[in-house]
């Protein structure tokens, strides 16, 4: 395996796997081989814990709890060993994601042969899911339709790198305490890549500690998704199935009886984040996710923040820009793809970063005058454009055709995401006239704008906060 393959883990799984809750807002995204095993069509179903008996410790916890929780566990190693041995048997799968990490290294290898038995195992968590949440339902925008939308996005490397990048810094600025355990919250786990890409991150920064994610969203369709992608990567979950069961959950973290994992909740932010004790979180984390909140909702959202994280705690959001879309010339990208070095030197000596259509587009984002441009980018040559281009290079010198027309279209899916929803996007760096507001209505500075952000991609932003208590 290539050094640094995020699946490639020798350490036992963490003990409380299990399936998870979703909670989040509205809108989050061949040949086969054989399979080796059908994958799990059942998975346990969380204990529902009301209350605690009466005349017994608050803290006790349900003997049912710690039985679902080793019984997950036990589920979970049993799936991703599977996945494990269905990557075995692509051939030249160890070659492939060699070559892509090298290309790629901060990002995530999935090899497309693998989507259909994916798309298969969220179909079955999501059933799951609905007997594990009653009411849970299907949101007009996360159907299945958008789980091949979002989940496609990350077979190319340039979908992923913002998110990776937001990570990386977004766990570099975090404060952390002695050697408590790492607490960070997101909001919107949409197909599971960023909380992926997250958990990695704060492997890397915890130094010994057990670290949580604590990943919120309000559709279950993106709740299953990420379920699977979580144990195609070899990284535990738990659902949670409500509020007794997270305060349970959250004593086992205290007493260090349970691994570092992620606890999918299903919900609306605000009410998944007021169930929380304050001064419980080191960071709230949203690539995306937040981004279509109303300011309105982004009120309650940031008070109840600055409730929840603790002192010098953070928060990271980022979105698209509404005044910039992509409509790629396809004979250029197509010659990038056949001649990246040539074509990359041409653009360099030109000294062209983006290409613009001569003609934008109307406005549609009420963030902005309805009379503001919308920038259309013809041809990009930047480094975070270059890692699609060489990927698909190594496709067509390697004559992987298939693998390279299932690149192309989650490119193009990546276009369309950016087209279809810059209009509803609140975006990120606005977030600065809200943070304002807070500040004066508080008479003090609660939230401190983070510097040295990343440079993301021109239709792509990020901003980041720390509080102030």
């Amino acid at each position: 395996m290539t050094e640094g393959n995020p699946y490639d883990r020798k350490e036992s799984i963490s003990p409380l796997a299990s399936e998870c809750p979703p909670p989040r807002r509205e809108l989050q995204e061949s040949a086969k081989e054989t399979p080796i095993e059908e994958p799990q069509s059942t998975i346990s179903v969380p204990p529902i814990i009301n209350q605690k008996p009466k005349n017994e410790d608050s803290y006790q916890i349900a003997p049912e709890l710690r039985e679902y929780i080793t019984r997950t566990k036990q589920e979970q190693t049993l799936e991703q060993e599977r996945f494990n041995n269905l990557r075995k048997e692509i051939p030249d799968f160890e070659r492939l994601e060699s070559e892509f990490y090298q290309i790629s290294p901060n990002t995530l290898f999935f090899d497309t042969k693998l989507q259909d038995e994916i798309l298969e195992v969220i179909k079955k968590r999501f059933e799951t899911l609905k007997q594990i949440i009653p009411g849970a339902k299907t949101l007009d925008f996360w159907n299945e339709t958008e789980i091949d939308r979002m989940f496609g996005k990350g077979f190319n490397p340039t979908s992923l790198v913002t998110s990776a990048e937001s990570a990386e810094w977004f766990s570099a600025k975090l404060e952390l305490d002695g050697d408590e355990p790492l607490m960070v919250a997101e909001l919107g786990c949409g197909a599971g890549w960023s909380t992926t890409m997250l958990f990695r991150n704060l492997e890397k920064i915890a130094d010994g500690r057990k670290q949580y994610i604590n990943s919120i969203d309000m559709s279950p369709h993106a709740i299953a998704t990420t379920q699977t992608l979580l144990e195609y990567y070899g990284i535990s979950y738990i659902i949670i199935a409500n509020n007794e069961q997270r305060k349970q959950i959250s004593r086992l973290i205290q007493t260090g009886e349970l691994d570092s994992c992620v606890l999918l909740n299903l919900g609306n932010f605000d009410e998944i984040l007021e169930k929380y004790p304050e001064d419980y979180f080191h960071g709230i984390y949203s690539t995306h996710g937040s981004a279509y909140l109303s300011e309105k909702e982004y009120e309650k959202v940031l008070s109840l923040i600055s409730k929840k994280g603790k002192n010098d705690a953070i928060f990271v959001a980022d979105s698209l820009n509404p005044l910039y879309t992509n409509r790629l010339s396809t004979p250029i990208l197509l010659l990038q793809m056949l001649f990246p070095k040539v074509s990359k030197k041409i653009l360099n000596a030109l000294d062209v970063k983006y290409i613009f259509a001569r003609k934008g587009l109307n406005n549609t984002s009420k963030y902005f005058p309805q009379n503001s441009e919308v920038k259309v980018i013809r041809i990009f040559n930047e480094e975070r454009a270059d890692l699609i281009i060489n990927w698909a290079n190594y496709l067509i010198r390697t004559l992987r055709i298939k693998r390279l027309l299932e690149t192309k279209k989650s490119l193009s899916v990546t276009m369309d995401v950016v087209e279809r929803y810059r209009s509803d996007v609140f975006p990120s760096t606005q977030l600065n006239r809200v943070v304002k507001n807070i500040n004066m209505n508080a008479n003090k500075t609660v939230f401190e704008e983070l510097t040295n952000k990343p440079d993301f991609t021109i239709f792509l932003e990020t901003i980041g906060f720390r509080v102030n208590k």
